[in-house]
């Protein structure tokens, strides 16, 4: 009903038509004014009975309207859409699902690698949509929840995980294709593929390597013990074992063999050379050491170890003895005299001297021989007895001798001088003296 004085205008109206159809148009006393646009047709609602005004694609409404400034409909559809403005309420709206997936990859493992690749995946339709996530071919497995719901516009993080089987070959090729398809659309899908190349590193065994040093040399008697000492090197990239043999000379090993040893490390190894008693001056003893790799016997190192026999000349211990010191005295016919020598061993080493007298009125007080340490003294005491009846003026001479018993060509000897004298016998005188008589 249009009331009085009141005149609307109606740009683009849709007046029904059939079960549609109004009986009249409008009533009342007021006027309306209609646009350019005036259908008679069926509106084609989607279900009016329950409330659902939505257009279907059969409506006459469907772009038949004007611009009246409105740019979405009541879901808040975007308006115009397709070739004009709908008629009404609702824009017929038809989203166009879309989606975008990327990128592809490639990559290259070895048997029983896990490779991970990540993808995006994109909803670049008209409306927010689900989409679903396959696998085929290849050897991988997906790492992301599916199906994955995206507003428009938004992104998602794809990932797939290749498992490389362990007994595959090498320059096999495993292809994976990972594809993503509309819930509103299955015609609408995007796929990305994952390469795997297989490839194959040639087993190489860990290198066992060996330093020994440094050689040794040494001079020595016979009878005589050398120690040599040398340091073992693991220079292999591995713990190793290494077996130590001895070959030639006097040389036997104290150290334990075999010696276990991890890579960089070192061991010290001992060698005794006991040279033979009997070996001649000059003789050279020559030992060889060798240290063998168990991973590797074609790897080894040796050092050498010499010894040069020689000999010093034996130089018996010197004797030596010094007698002092000489003596002299005078003395009447009759009368002993005693003298007292000083005698010692000089020598190296204990020694024996024997005592002898030769000339003059001598007897030796002393025991003899005489055993001395080396470096020690003894007295030695010469008993003189002058004859009563020699004349005043004689001298009496008497040798001592000192003789070593461990070389007779070393003595000593001291000289006794005795000279005789004698007092002059004063004569007798006979006094008389006079007697006198007391009275």
């Amino acid at each position: 009903m249009v009331a009085s004085g009141v005149t609307p205008t109606i740009q683009a109206t849709l007046w029904g038509s059939g079960e549609w159809a109004n009986d009249t148009d409008w009533t009342g006393p007021g006027t309306i004014i209609t646009g350019t646009v005036n259908l008679w047709a069926d509106p084609g609602f989607v279900d009016p009975a329950n409330g659902d005004y939505h257009l279907l694609p059969t409506s006459a409404a469907i772009d038949a309207g004007v611009d009246a400034g409105v740019t979405v409909d009541m879901d808040g559809d975007p308006r115009p859409y397709g070739a004009g403005y709908d008629i009404g309420a609702d824009e017929y709206f038809v989203p166009v699902p879309g989606v975008a997936f990327a990128p592809d990859r490639a990559a290259q493992a070895q048997p029983g690698e896990i490779v991970t690749f990540t993808h995006t995946l994109t909803n670049t339709g008209e409306v927010t949509d689900t989409f679903a996530l396959t696998l085929s071919g290849g050897w991988a497995t997906l790492l992301t929840a599916t199906p994955l719901t995206l507003p428009v516009g938004a992104t998602a993080a794809v990932q797939v995980q290749v498992a490389v089987p362990t007994d595959v070959l090498s320059g096999t090729v495993g292809t994976t294709v990972i594809t993503a398809t509309s819930q509103r659309d299955p015609a609408v899908s995007a796929a990305v593929a994952d390469v795997v190349t297989v490839y194959t590193v040639p087993v190489i065994p860990p290198q066992a390597g060996v330093a020994f040093a440094p050689d040794r040399a040494a001079q020595a008697q016979p009878g005589a013990i050398v120690t040599f000492t040398h340091t073992l090197t693991n220079t292999g990239e591995v713990t190793d074992t290494f077996a130590l043999t001895l070959s030639g000379g006097w040389a036997t090993l104290l150290t334990t063999t075999p010696l276990t040893l991890p890579a960089g490390a070192t061991a010290p190894v001992q060698v005794q050379v006991a040279v033979p008693t009997d070996a001649l001056s000059g003789t050279v003893g020559t030992t060889v050491i060798t240290a063998t790799s168990q991973r590797d016997p074609a790897v080894f190192a040796a050092v050498v170890d010499v010894v040069t026999v020689y000999t010093v000349p034996v130089i018996p211990p010197q004797a030596g003895v010094a007698f002092a010191p000489d003596r002299a005295a005078q003395a009447q016919p009759g009368e002993i005299v005693t003298f007292t020598h000083t005698l010692t061993n000089t020598g190296e080493v204990t020694d024996t001297f024997a005592l002898t007298l030769s000339g003059g009125w001598a007897t030796l007080l002393t025991t003899t021989p005489l055993t001395l340490p080396a470096g020690a003294t003894a007295p030695v005491q010469v008993q003189v007895a002058v004859p009563t009846d020699v004349l005043s003026g004689t001298v009496g001479t008497t040798v001592i001798t000192a003789t070593s018993q461990r070389d007779p060509a070393v003595f000593a000897a001291v000289v006794d001088v005795v000279t005789v004298y004698t007092v002059p016998v004063s004569p007798k005188f006979t006094i008389f003296l006079p007697l006198v008589l007391r009275q």
